[in-house]
């Protein structure tokens, strides 16, 4: 499907048809004809099923999408009355070829509308771009009603700028599985480009999902009961990707992210961001006080009860952005400046500085309630700040993007130098699509006919670093990403290894609440081990603790502690299972002591 022919749509509509009419309320799927001689086809069948009170004529019919076929949408789809409380729209892609593909144009050359789903929705093995044919973009669906389900599996869309899914109550249940939200800002508002955002979930389950270019991505205001957020890799947030972070139960595992909040904050949204006026790392815990939850669903947990987990995440900033956070781009700075003042209050000046960059993978608030509460957990398995995957496809890539990227942030801040402006052409730059609704991807192309799975894209977010998961033994991030890396994937038996791994961590985690005396480094325990073995330190004062693991030849093999941490006895797990038998060193070091030991594995 080429450009120009997408461009000619106008000009060839043909009328509608309605190719369910007359369809039996028994039967179960509808297979809905699309390309150019059936425009208006999808939202046709969906909106005219109904009966004359617009109740759903059958609740859990499937709408059947054809293989290799494009679908072009000119008016919203509008799912659900007032009188219909149990109805699912499930739009199903069919398999084995390329993906349907979804594309928005509008009656009339208009702007993009919102589709409005008041009902569960469910959606897989599509590909729908956010932004219509017009080059303009709204939510693209607004989920109404309470406890509504959200299910999107294989689904690929890109070219954001507003919200894919806004829940406009509470008690959301939201799984999203290997899908990739490619592009999703569209460079006019940081504070923006949701992936979800809603007034409170019952459930956020995110599995082998991709999401490139956003602002806020997963913007979850108030509680969340359960959030599990397993094998995702995130690159190019402005903002953190992650926002809020409340919740009842939480499992953040073998993710990568990759420049995280990338832009910075300015000193006004530095200060008031998190209700406790913290600043905030790239996964957390915000708060488990009682005075501080948001009860959209109706409950405040209690402090005892809420469980949290972080292990076994990459948090990478790319070096090539150290020239904008040194000030190289702003001259008499030794930092980025802003003269947004978006809090008044905050300062008299007119320029304020730009803080929190890059953000640390956890903050201080996180680790601090990890040390007060047995059951929040941060795994020393965590691979955190510093550690480059070594991914195929980068994040800033060249100097060019990197300086389109300053160039976004100076526009944003109100800092850009005279004569200079933040334009299309630097979008181009920081996408790894072509920002171009009106093309169509190919395998390994932007301007194609489509493809059938998402390691056909342009890029390529698999990694050379030796890296496994110490929970399962796959490689970490989105799994879409290597060849066969979903093959056998079960969710509720991935799901089982995360809590029997989480249930180990609370027996071992913290060794007492007993203040120490003096700092020591323990010898580990088994030694020699094969594979895993424990570290035992204690640290009288709050500092840094820095604790890794080296080779014969002095090389660092592992970062096992990187972190702020409270005055504590601590229990560190090292599972050497990816390294050779031999004599290993751990060196301990925090404020001004330092010490070493030596463990011998042995396979």
């Amino acid at each position: 499907m080429k450009k120009v022919f997408l461009f000619l749509l106008p000009i060839l509509f043909l009328s509608t048809c309605l190719v369910h009419a007359q369809v039996p309320a028994s039967q179960d799927t509808i297979v809905v004809n699309g390309g150019i001689d059936n425009i208006g086809s999808l939202e046709n069948a969906i909106n005219g099923d109904t009966t004359a009170g617009a109740v759903r004529i059958n609740p859990n019919r499937v709408y059947k999408l054809k293989k290799n076929t494009v679908y072009f949408v000119q008016s919203p789809i509008l799912f659900g009355g007032v009188n219909d409380t149990s109805s699912t729209l499930n739009i199903i892609g069919e398999t084995g070829g390329n993906l349907p593909i979804i594309l928005e144009n509008p009656k009339d050359g208009g702007n993009a509308f919102r589709d409005i789903i008041a009902g569960n929705f469910t959606i897989k093995n599509v590909y729908w771009p956010a932004r219509a044919l017009t080059n303009s973009s709204s939510d693209l669906f607004v989920i109404q009603r309470k406890n509504r389900r959200l299910i999107m599996e294989n689904v690929v869309t890109e070219f954001g700028g507003n919200n894919l899914f806004t829940f406009d109550n509470g008690g959301a249940k939201i799984y999203l599985k290997g899908c990739y939200f490619r592009d999703m800002n569209w460079f006019q508002n940081s504070w923006n480009s949701c992936i979800v955002t809603n007034n409170g979930a019952d459930t956020v389950w995110v599995e082998n999902c991709t999401v490139t270019n956003t602002g806020l991505g997963f913007f979850l205001l108030n509680t969340v009961k359960f959030m599990y957020f397993n094998h995702n890799t995130m690159v190019n947030a402005t903002k953190y990707g992650i926002t809020r972070d409340q919740y009842e139960e939480a499992y953040f595992t073998n993710n990568i992210f990759v420049n995280m909040n990338w832009e910075g904050e300015c000193s006004g949204t530095y200060y008031t961001q998190d209700f406790d006026h913290l600043p905030k790392g790239v996964t957390d815990i915000d708060t488990i006080s009682a005075d501080l939850w948001q009860p959209e669903q109706g409950f405040v947990p209690d402090e005892n009860d809420v469980k949290f987990i972080t292990s076994n995440n990459i948090h990478y900033t790319d070096t090539a952005l150290d020239q904008y956070y040194n000030g190289d781009f702003t001259p008499g700075y030794d930092y980025p400046v802003s003269n947004r003042n978006w809090a008044p209050w905050a300062g008299d000046t007119t320029v304020f500085r730009i803080w929190n960059i890059p953000p640390k993978f956890l903050s201080k608030k996180t680790i601090d309630l990890a040390a007060a509460y047995p059951n929040i957990v941060i795994d020393q398995a965590t691979i955190s700040d510093g550690i480059d995957p070594q991914m195929h496809t980068t994040g800033t890539r060249s100097q060019a993007v990197l300086e389109a990227m300053v160039r976004y942030s100076q526009n944003n801040y109100g800092e850009l130098p005279d004569g200079v402006t933040f334009s299309p052409d630097d979008i181009t730059l920081v996408a790894f699509g072509d920002y171009d609704p009106s093309t169509i991807p190919g395998i390994k192309t932007e301007n194609g006919q489509g493809f059938t799975k998402i390691s056909d894209f342009t890029e390529d977010f698999s990694y050379d670093a030796n890296i496994t998961s110490t929970i399962d033994g796959k490689k970490l991030g989105a799994l879409t990403w290597w060849s066969g890396g979903l093959d056998g994937w079960d969710s509720q038996a991935e799901f089982q290894k995360v809590k029997d791994y989480y249930s180990k961590l609370t027996s071992v985690e913290k060794a007492d609440n007993t203040l120490p005396s003096a700092y020591s480094l323990s010898q580990n325990y088994p030694n020699p081990f094969n594979p895993t073995t424990v570290i035992s330190f204690s640290v009288p004062k709050a500092g840094n603790v820095l604790l890794k693991v080296y080779n014969s030849l002095g090389q660092e093999v592992a970062t096992l502690v990187n972190e702020y941490k409270d005055a504590a006895n601590y229990k560190v797990n090292f599972d050497a299972s990816r390294l050779s038998s031999g004599v290993y060193f751990y060196t301990l070091k925090v404020n001004n002591f330092t010490e070493s030991k030596k463990m011998m594995l042995i396979k």
